[in-house]
């Protein structure tokens, strides 16, 4: 497990975000078990804007 030190919420769900891209290029068959509740929304709108601007597919 690593810990990461952010500022605040936006940082972290930013930060979360990059994690779990960077994972899922390395291993496009990945499987994630995602979260329900309205602590990983921001995470999950990043994920959502990476996908639209392409991001995460490159």
């Amino acid at each position: 497990m690593r810990i990461v030190i952010v500022k605040d919420y936006d940082e972290m769900s930013l930060k979360a975000s990059e994690i779990l891209v960077k994972r899922i290029r390395r291993n496009p068959k990945i499987k994630l078990g995602l979260a329900t509740g309205g602590t990983p929304v921001g995470l999950y709108g990043q994920l959502v804007k990476d996908y639209q601007t392409l991001t995460i597919l490159i």
